[in-house]
């Protein structure tokens, strides 16, 4: 089966991927520039930055994830 694509659609999911990346980066460049500011360690930025963008994604996106009746071609 084919499913049409509207104009819509496709710029809704762009708008979207935009939303993800302003975020991403806001938090990326915020996060990035306390650690430096204040000298915390560099082994808590890591497991910060990728929680707070999973945590993100997972919880103010969850078109991301689908459920798997979606995904199901049947």
């Amino acid at each position: 089966m084919k499913r049409d694509i509207s104009v819509r659609s496709i710029l809704r999911s762009l708008l979207v991927g935009a939303w993800l990346v302003l975020v991403v980066t806001g938090w990326v460049l915020g996060l990035g520039l306390v650690f430096l500011a204040t000298g915390w360690p560099r082994w808590a930025f890591y497991p910060l930055l990728i929680g707070g963008t999973l945590a993100f994604v997972l919880l103010f996106d969850p078109g991301l994830v689908g459920s798997s009746t979606e995904r199901s071609t049947s």
